[in-house]
């Protein structure tokens, strides 16, 4: 564009509401057991175990920029606890919704679902691999809507395969 003096502008984070709106609609949908349940009823079996709750469950977000901060405003009317970590920990945000500051270490060991909400740099690619999926709970929900390079495929296909 500069070569040929062509302006170029674009609107920083215009897509936050509809990513947050995503993840919570997966952390629903994922909890409840929709989806599955869904499949299940097309072939006429009835799953009765509707899941649980999103309400009360402990709800991790590494990175809490645009989306994250999105995210923790919808999350609201469901009572969770909130767990965050960044790099730059908006505290004054934090104190506002009632969401706890977290080491990643504490964040995967104590959250029902860890959502990820980072950008793709030479720091977090690679952020997510066997090391965090064995510390987070046997039930945990992991949604990644950030970057695929993000979360190492192979350990997460292994915890997946071996119930890691």
């Amino acid at each position: 564009c500069r070569k040929h003096n062509v302006k170029f502008l674009y609107q920083r984070w215009i897509n936050k509401k509809s990513v947050s709106e995503l993840t919570l609609c997966m952390m629903i949908s994922l909890i409840r057991n929709v989806y599955s349940s869904s499949l299940a009823l097309k072939n006429w079996k009835w799953i009765k175990k509707g899941g649980s709750n999103l309400t009360w469950k402990t709800v991790g977000i590494v990175w809490l920029g645009f989306v994250g901060k999105d995210l923790v405003e919808l999350l609201q009317p469901f009572g969770c606890t909130i767990l965050a970590n960044d790099i730059q920990f908006d505290q004054i945000f934090a104190n506002q919704y009632n969401v706890k500051q977290a080491t990643k270490k504490e964040l995967y060991k104590n959250s029902d679902i860890v959502t990820i909400h980072v950008p793709l740099t030479e720091k977090t690619k690679w952020l997510i691999s066997l090391k965090e999926f064995s510390s987070m709970k046997d039930s945990c929900i992991f949604i990644n809507t950030s970057r695929w390079d993000v979360v190492v495929e192979e350990d997460l296909l292994f915890a997946l395969k071996n119930n890691v």
